[in-house]
């Protein structure tokens, strides 16, 4: 539903009043300034629904260059996100003028696999020994992500603490949840409550902060979760918020029609598949049933971070099994 106070301020006054709010989005279409598009299509993507996303954006046609390259840095963000990593780094030069797009480019060859931690790693050295401050919210972002991604998270506060933004902030609670420093993200979120309440960055930061508090702020979390369903509509992260706050409960059978709400919009999402697994050893599920969620997320995302520990977990059972196969051997002889 269009908000008609906060994000959308300049669509007031041309909306009738005998308009059912509902459809005051669909009645003014491409008459929204680009702004307000891009401001629509940036919640699109903070609520992982990347290709409706893609879909406002293309719609944006302005003649302000600054406009321009926030469209065009969102669409190759969200590309990356559907895991178009050749789009963008095809059409991104490594050697870009603009420090952002060099950026972007370096997230999708992290993420593709083509890029090595130790050559993204002294690519951003690079590209930040001249000016290692920054102010531009997407080069703190994509930096921030990129450290996230390679499990460094303390140096991706280094640079989130540059920002001002509730983007920013929302990010930042994320790494410190990521670290279990729970005060610090109590702070931050309350920080950003006082700034607006009501912003998506600011809903989302607070749901992520109570789910991992746990216990009565469960409830908190969960009527988060499905009041933005309710206010945008579902998508793989709100649905995923909602079941990680159901398991956390202990509600698992509740959990899985809602996991399995969010595979059948995003068959391949990782975040899902991994969840699924957890619900359905919960509720007693075959053991091929968990052996197909893994082959899944394996042919979706094989340099998933939980691939990883299963991988490792699966080394040492080897080990281990051959260990014991040694000595077993040694007593009989």
């Amino acid at each position: 539903h269009l908000r008609i106070c906060g994000v959308y301020p300049r669509l007031r006054a041309r909306i009738s009043p005998s308009v059912p709010r509902k459809f005051a989005r669909v009645i003014l279409g491409t008459d929204m300034d680009p702004e307000s598009a891009f401001q629509d299509a940036m919640d699109c993507f903070t609520l992982c629904n990347f290709q409706e996303c893609l879909k406002r954006l293309h719609s944006i046609n302005s003649a302000d260059p600054q406009v321009r390259q926030k469209v065009e840095l969102l669409t190759y963000r969200a590309y990356i996100a559907q895991r178009k990593y050749n789009v963008v780094i095809n059409e991104i030069t490594e050697n870009h003028e603009v420090l952002s797009y060099r950026l972007v480019r370096l997230l999708a060859g992290l993420q593709s696999g083509t890029a090595s931690k130790t050559k993204v790693l002294e690519d951003l050295s690079a590209n930040f020994l001249d000016n290692p401050f920054t102010s531009d919210e997407t080069c703190i972002i994509i930096t921030a992500t990129i450290y996230m991604y390679l499990a460094m998270p303390e140096k991706a506060l280094r640079f989130l603490h540059q920002g001002s933004t509730l983007y920013c902030d929302a990010l930042t609670v994320q790494c410190l949840l990521s670290i279990n420093r729970l005060d610090l993200a109590n702070k931050t979120v309350r920080r950003m409550q006082v700034a607006d309440e009501d912003a998506l960055p600011s809903q989302l930061a607070s749901a992520a902060f109570y789910l991992i508090k746990g216990g009565d702020k469960l409830n908190e979390a969960l009527s988060i979760y499905q009041e933005l369903q309710e206010k945008y509509k579902p998508t793989p992260l709100l649905l995923n918020g909602q079941a990680a706050a159901l398991m956390a409960m202990g509600r698992w059978a509740d959990a899985e029609p809602v996991l399995q709400q969010s595979l059948d919009l995003e068959p391949s999402h990782t975040e899902t598949l991994i969840n699924m697994m957890v619900a359905s050893q919960h509720t007693g599920k075959p053991a091929e049933i968990m052996s197909r969620f893994i082959s899944q997320l394996r042919d979706c995302d094989k340099n998933h971070p939980f691939l990883d520990s299963i991988n490792s977990m699966d080394q040492l059972f080897e080990e281990a099994k051959s260990q014991i196969a040694a000595r077993t051997q040694k007593n009989v002889k």
